[in-house]
């Protein structure tokens, strides 16, 4: 991870080709302070969806310049991390410049959950051209942000904030959070001016407690691994509840360790050395500490807290443990012997215990500072929290190419379908579904007409020939499937109480129907012909696989009634001797559908 920088206003350089000697001179400055300029800034805005973790926005690689004499223009990376937020969830990020009395917001960003997608795609209002939305599955991976503002003379001063604001389908706020850009540390007092105010003043203290989490023998800190986003923010907002203090000035950061007792005390060692170096290293980078600020310790294994644990547990074994414990001398042969003689309580212990004993504590001792040191020091109560642009002009920065993302809406206008299990026995058929409305309680109706017709006669006895004297078993074998068949249904979408974040028609239905047609059924020579009429319920849900596609599996049940003649066909089918009529009257299962849906509409408007 490269180092922190602040997020600065920079001029544009030039180079200049008059010789070979100035074109590298330049090129080596410009290198450097582009090096600078676009070094990353890892910001972990952190909301929770549940009791397990939380969603983290992740904002890297910030520049603010002034463009030209009108504009400003903020350029950044930006994606989701940590728990993958729900399917009905939208989380929009809102860059903000301010001062004490004047800000203004530069266009936001919604990453969307699927379902919240799909919504947006499908709603008919007129889209706020100024937002541009972003699929979860792109925004889990960084997307380019470059948006502009007109620049107004408040904004030389001006800090950056970013706000962040996390929404379920039915527009419940699930967290709102605003973090500030800090200005590097060493930037807000020289080395002298920190060294003499600390010898005066009385230092206080601030602690806690964080549990990071690492891959299995890996020492590297991953800021979006299992809960470290959480964890992280621990110390985080620690150190920014003092950063964002303009009379607060840190003495010293100590960093301690600890490893559980799973393993040879040998390698935990060097586990516990090695990821705590790895905390004090992230901190640094991100807060541009310097390194005999931050001081580290560690302990291989924390058997003091195991102790601890065992001692006030009632544990069947607690007693014998705790005598292993404070009588053997060799960590390794202390564990083998309660992994040996209690395999079932050290399971335990190694499930459920060792996690939190692999654990960072951390003590920020602080001085405050009179108004009198600030006065002599020239730092501003402005310059305490990020991005101060110089006072004065701002100056102007290179010229950039803004991102472009748009999502094409549309309005849908009717829903066209085909059975996949009747097309796999190549029975034609179609539907139709129209929605009722799009907006509030009408979005929950819409009406669906069917029709399938297999009209299809099948004979073995390909040459035509017909003995009317024949016996039935000696005929020419004959089928027929002949089939005109339409319904109407109307369906009820099941939709959250707060009628939210679902793509139009998707979810789970419920409908009723009615249907109708004829048919004639002949199986080697005798069948039967009739009409039907049927009415009853059906249940099915739909899912939204594309921008215009959907998957509906439903099935139906109900009451038929069918009038149907018996006959046997003589002549080549040429004649048909009617038997008997005959009137059923039944409930039984009707349909199963799996349904292949495409959503037609008209435009609807483009972001």
């Amino acid at each position: 991870m490269t180092k922190r920088t602040n997020i600065r206003i920079g001029h544009q350089k030039r180079n200049s080709n008059r010789n070979l000697a100035w074109t590298l001179l330049l090129s080596t400055c410009l290198w450097c302070v582009f090096s600078r300029t676009h070094a990353q800034e890892h910001m972990l805005l952190q909301y929770h969806t549940s009791a397990k973790g939380g969603t983290s926005v992740l904002v890297e690689n910030v520049q603010v310049t002034r463009q030209g004499e009108s504009t400003v223009c903020l350029q950044m990376l930006f994606s989701l991390a940590g728990v993958r937020q729900p399917s009905i969830y939208a989380t929009e990020l809102t860059p903000r410049l301010y001062t004490a009395t004047d800000s203004i917001d530069f266009p936001s960003v919604r990453l969307l959950g699927s379902k919240a997608y799909y919504h947006d795609v499908r709603y008919p209002d007129a889209p706020d051209e100024e937002v541009m939305e972003y699929r979860d599955r792109e925004a889990y991976q960084p997307q380019a942000y470059a948006k502009q503002v007109p620049y107004q003379a408040w904004m030389s001063g001006a800090k950056l904030k970013f706000v962040v604001r996390a929404v379920d389908g039915c527009g419940n706020e699930r967290g709102f959070i605003q973090r500030t850009y800090h200005l590097p540390y060493q930037q807000r007092f020289t080395m002298a001016e920190r060294q003499k105010i600390i010898s005066t003043q009385q230092a206080q203290y601030l602690q806690g407690r964080a549990y990071i989490s690492f891959s299995k023998k890996n020492t590297k800190i991953d800021p979006n691994y299992q809960n470290n986003p959480r964890e992280l923010a621990r110390i985080q907002n620690s150190i920014d509840s003092l950063l964002s203090q303009q009379d607060v000035i840190m003495k010293h950061l100590s960093l301690k360790g600890f490893a559980s007792p799973e393993g040879a005390y040998l390698m935990n060692l060097q586990l516990a050395s090695d990821r705590v170096h790895s905390l004090k290293q992230y901190l640094m980078d991100t807060y541009g500490l310097e390194d005999d600020i931050i001081s580290v310790d560690y302990e291989p294994e924390d058997w003091v807290g195991l102790r601890k644990y065992v001692d006030g547990s009632s544990l069947p074994e607690r007693n014998a443990l705790l005598t292993i414990i404070d009588n053997t001398q060799d960590p390794d042969e202390r564990l083998k012997m309660i992994s040996q003689k209690y395999p079932k309580t050290y399971r335990f212990l190694l499930d459920s215990v060792f996690v939190y004993l692999r654990h960072t504590d951390y003590r920020i001792e602080y001085v405050k500072v009179t108004e009198k040191e600030i006065r002599s020091s020239n730092v501003s109560a402005d310059s305490t929290t990020t991005n101060t642009f110089t006072t004065g002009q701002m100056p102007e920065g290179p010229s950039i190419q803004l991102t472009q993302h748009r999502v094409h809406r549309y309005k849908p206008l009717m829903a066209v379908k085909t059975n996949l299990l009747f097309d796999a026995v190549l029975v034609p058929n179609v539907e139709i579904e129209v929605p009722l409305g799009r907006r509030g309680n009408w979005s929950r109706w819409s009406i669906m007409g069917e029709m399938w017709f297999p009209w299809w006669r099948f004979s073995h006895n390909p040459d035509g020939d017909v003995n009317p004297y024949l016996r039935p078993d000696q005929r020419p074998t004959r089928k027929s499937l002949e089939m005109l068949t339409g319904g109407l249904e109307l369906r009820y979408w099941m939709l959250p109480r707060c009628n939210g974040h679902r793509p139009l028609l998707s979810g789970t239905f419920i409908g009723l129907y009615a249907a109708g047609g004829k048919y004639d059924l002949e199986w080697n020579s005798e069948g039967s012909q009739g009409e039907f009429v049927s009415a009853g319920i059906t249940i099915g849900h739909s899912w939204t696989i594309g921008r215009h596609w959907n998957l509906e599996l439903s099935a139906s049940g109900g009451f038929i009634h069918t009038p149907y003649r018996y006959y046997e066909a003589e002549f080549d089918d040429t004649h048909l001797i009617y038997q008997y009529n005959k009137t059923k009257n039944l409930i039984a299962p009707t349909k199963l559908k799996l349904s292949l849906v495409y959503i037609l509409g008209k435009k609807g408007g483009r972001r």
